[in-house]
């Protein structure tokens, strides 16, 4: 299961595109869940492989197709 992790308004149309690729291309189950203003998180399996906080920036579409 895929986590996108953030806060309740202003990056969810960020989260909808590699939600919607990811469960496109490998059928992953993918959710977007509410978290701290500012955060945009991504777990898999209750890790964490993305964290805007800690790299600064939204992932690519990219990075998003070969984390998974």
């Amino acid at each position: 299961k895929v986590e996108f992790e953030l806060p309740a308004l202003g990056y969810k149309e960020r989260a909808l595109r590699p939600k919607a690729q990811l469960e496109a291309k490998r059928l992953i189950d993918s959710e977007l869940i509410a978290g701290r203003p500012g955060q945009f998180d991504v777990t898999f399996d209750d890790k964490l492989v993305f964290s805007r906080h800690e790299i600064g920036r939204f992932p690519t579409d990219e990075e998003v197709s070969v984390l998974f």
